[in-house]
């Protein structure tokens, strides 16, 4: 290489220098010098040391939580019904066998600003009526005339031991529910979120809207009305009557189910049972297949439009009816092990 002109001849960083190319061809490039390099990696350090002088600029503020705490205790009789009316609240109730509620109830408010977060706090209210036979309890957030825009996250958590064998009705929005090992009368009302049952007995009505059902271990009667949710069944007996549109459904069924039934649309359902010959089946489908491999009588509809499909078993014993009804989505029946 010849070099033809140097640039910051004291010191010299970079050199000019022609690069041979072929006949009648010029091509030039610049060449970093031993002071050249020693220059970037001077850049390079001092930047390094700036950005970490600069980090608690930019680190995040730790979160400050507030947190107003509720414990009550009161008597809940045989006949009487407890109503829980929770929004933006987690919620999780286990049965015992004492004939009282206990409640902890929490009020959270989260902010980078303690002030702040104790401010927003004062919006976050509850109500505890226990005078009448129809016990309720019940949060929301109230918000004056003339008061700041709320700035904090606010949410509240509810623990409750209820007694077995009694009346109980929840009701959530924006949150979790949890229910387990519960004995008595059931009745669940949520949206926007989850609902787990665990070792619940009794009876058990569920209507839910975008959100998912995950059960384990289910005895008694349950019926569910759901929108836009996925339901997963798990270890379930007794009596079932699902209704379900645009979802899915999943049930792993004991040996001790007596009739199951669902009536839904665009939802796929999967049936698994240990002994899959032990009950009777009629299922129906629209524009989607039905997938067993027990025998039986299978039937398509010709039309095109309605393109109608059902399967129904040859047995005329009493034996459990598993009933579903579907449209747009497959059905599925298999067995699996215990």
């Amino acid at each position: 290489m010849m070099i033809i002109r140097q640039y910051n001849k004291q010191p010299m960083y970079f050199r000019l220098v022609k690069i041979p190319t072929g006949a009648q061809q010029k091509s030039y490039g610049l060449v970093r010098t031993p002071a050249g390099r020693q220059l970037i990696r001077r850049c390079l350090l001092l930047l390094t040391f700036s950005l970490i002088a600069a980090m608690p600029l930019f680190a995040q503020k730790k979160i400050q939580v507030v947190t107003k705490t509720i414990i009550r205790t009161f008597a809940l009789g045989k006949k009487d019904i407890l109503s829980i009316q929770a929004e933006k609240a987690s919620v999780s109730i286990q049965g015992w066998a004492k004939d009282e509620v206990k409640l902890v109830l929490k009020l959270v408010a989260k902010h980078p600003e303690r002030a702040t977060a104790e401010r927003d706090l004062l919006v976050a209210r509850c109500d505890i009526q226990t005078e009448t036979s129809i016990k309720k309890i019940s949060n929301y957030f109230f918000q004056e005339e003339g008061r700041p825009g709320l700035e904090s996250n606010l949410q509240a958590v509810y623990e409750l031991w209820v007694p077995q064998q009694r009346n109980l009705k929840v009701s959530d929005n924006y949150g979790n529910l949890r229910v387990s090992q519960w004995q008595g009368n059931l009745s669940i009302t949520h949206e926007f979120g989850e609902v787990r049952l665990q070792q619940v007995q009794g009876s058990t009505q569920l209507h839910i809207a975008y959100g998912d059902v995950i059960a384990d271990t289910l005895e008694g009667d349950f019926s569910c009305d759901a929108q836009k949710s996925n339901i997963q069944l798990k270890q379930i007996g007794g009596r079932y009557h699902i209704k379900s549109n645009y979802g899915k459904i999943t049930v792993q069924a004991a040996a001790s189910i007596n009739q199951f039934t669902v009536d839904a649309s665009r939802t796929e359902i999967e049936f698994a049972t240990a002994d899959a010959p032990a009950y009777r089946y009629q299922l129906t489908t629209s524009c989607d297949a039905i997938v067993t491999i027990l025998p039986g009588t299978r039937e398509e509809d010709d039309n095109p439009l309605s393109c109608k499909k059902s399967f129904t078993t040859i047995d005329n014993t009493q034996k459990p009816l598993i009933k579903i009804s579907t449209t747009y989505s497959p059905i599925t029946i298999k067995s699996y092990q215990p």
